[in-house]
Parts: structure tokens; C-alpha cells; sequence
């Protein structure tokens, strides 16, 4: 796996913007969704929000208040993406290849929700290991999570390998005790 910063992974990250092109090239569909390979769905949602109102459907981290104010990653994950405007490919290429300095696919998207009519997910959805309260302090799973972000083939050689991992594990046994109570 390229190191996160480097220009080969830069180039890995701009191929979500082409895989949502190919896709409105193939057919004049009403949305187009990218989903990161490490997303688990949980429930059953992407009906519900391709009939919203609103041109794009974008997933905030929704971090800790401890976390929110030290992050560089931008306030919403790449890892979901709906868009009902082919335009917005388009967009997000430009902005993600015109602003190295920003954090990579991410803080590019922070200005989205300017540009194009925007709904946001709520705290069900895009449940990763950034929402943590000390190190590996991971937030309860609700039951009616909706996708979970899990890097499950993260190499633990770094410190976020580790967490990564551990949250990995938590969402193992979290997902296993949501279970037990229903």
C-alpha cells in the first residue's frame, strides 16, 4: 500500500471521482453512490436516501469534541459519497486536484455543501475508529447503525494500524452484544 501521502496514493484517491464518472457515463441514473470496499452495511438505507430532495448525501465524521478540534481530515468522510448532480464528480476532482495542501479526497469536501444542495448523515452512519475518546476509547455502536468503516486488513505496524485494528475487534464484539439484546 503507498504511504498516505505520497503521489501514487493520491492517485488511488482520485479514482473515486473517475469510478462516479464511469458510472453516469453508463446510464442517465437518477444518483450515483460510492462506497468504500471497507464499509459493512448494516441496514438496509440507500433507498430512503436516493428519494431526499437534495443533490448530495454526504457522511461527517462526527468526531469526539476532543478530536473535532485537532483533526486535518475535513469534517466529512470520503468513504460514502451520493450524488444526484453529474456535476459534482466533476467538482470534487477539481477541488481534490487544485488543493494538495487539503487533506487528501476528504477536506476538499468540507466545501461541498456551498456548492450543492446537501444532506448530511446522521450519527447511524459511517462508523469508524475516528470516533474515540482517548486511544482506543471507541463510542458505542447504536443499534440501528447503519454502515460501519472498518479497515480490517490495516497492517498494525504504525499507530494507527493498531487502532484501526482495534476497532476492528470492538466492532466484532460490539455488533455481537447488539445482537444479544434484541
Amino acid at each position: 500500500r503507498p504511504n498516505l501521502f505520497s503521489p501514487e496514493f493520491r492517485h488511488l484517491m482520485v479514482e473515486k471521482m473517475n469510478a462516479m464518472e464511469d458510472a453516469w457515463r453508463e446510464k442517465n441514473w437518477h444518483a450515483v453512490i460510492f462506497l468504500d470496499a471497507d464499509l459493512i452495511v448494516t441496514k438496509a438505507f440507500i433507498p430512503d436516501l436516493v428519494n431526499l430532495p437534495q443533490q448530495l448525501v454526504l457522511s461527517p465524521h462526527h468526531l469526539p469534541p476532543e478530536l473535532r478540534t485537532r483533526s486535518t481530515v475535513g469534517r466529512f468522510n470520503a468513504g460514502f459519497v451520493l450524488a444526484k448532480s453529474p456535476a459534482f464528480h466533476e467538482w470534487w476532482r477539481e477541488a481534490f486536484l487544485t488543493r494538495p495542501d487539503r487533506f487528501m479526497e476528504q477536506a476538499c469536501l468540507d466545501d461541498a455543501p456551498g456548492i450543492f444542495d446537501a444532506f448530511l448523515l446522521d450519527q447511524r452512519a459511517n462508523i469508524g475508529c475516528w470516533r474515540r475518546s482517548w486511544l482506543t476509547r471507541f463510542a458505542p455502536i447504536p443499534q440501528d447503525c447503519l454502515f460501519l468503516h472498518v479497515h480490517l486488513f490495516q497492517p498494525v505496524d504504525t499507530l494507527e494500524g493498531f487502532l484501526q485494528r482495534s476497532y476492528a475487534l470492538y466492532c466484532q464484539i460490539g455488533r455481537a452484544s447488539c445482537r444479544e439484546r434484541v
